[in-house]
């Protein structure tokens, strides 16, 4: 359940080993929540833990229009959370789910599985 979605963010942890533990769980909840989507993505060989991992290593500035990027900071910093990052990686795959389903092959020949290209194709 996502309400119950909750990462331990201790002073020791490293802002890499945050993200790689919100990547697997956003992960998880694409595979439970999108199979098809997941099965379209991984069929033409988009790796989505990549693609949410580049999401959260940069906090969306690299995928998010600046307006929404500092909106989703702004959240963040109120909430202080991680769950903020989880939730607005969710959303972006529920909003793009469609568009990415409908794009050519060709679309995605240029991706790598592991490079985080994917957010080419959901963000």
């Amino acid at each position: 359940m996502l309400h119950n979605f909750r990462i331990k963010a201790g002073a020791g942890r490293k802002v890499r080993e945050l993200a790689i533990d919100i990547s697997t769980a956003l992960t998880a909840q694409v595979d439970q929540r999108f199979p098809t989507l997941c099965k379209h993505l991984t069929r033409h060989g988009v790796n989505v833990s990549s693609m949410a991992l580049q999401w959260f290593l940069c906090m969306f500035v690299n995928s998010l229009p600046l307006e929404s990027c500092f909106r989703v900071w702004d959240v963040l910093f109120f909430e202080l959370s991680s769950s903020v990052l989880f939730r607005c990686g969710l959303a972006l795959v529920d909003i793009y789910a469609q568009v990415s389903m409908s794009l050519p092959a060709t679309a995605y020949a240029n991706i790598t599985p592991d490079a985080g290209h994917a957010v080419l194709v959901l963000g």
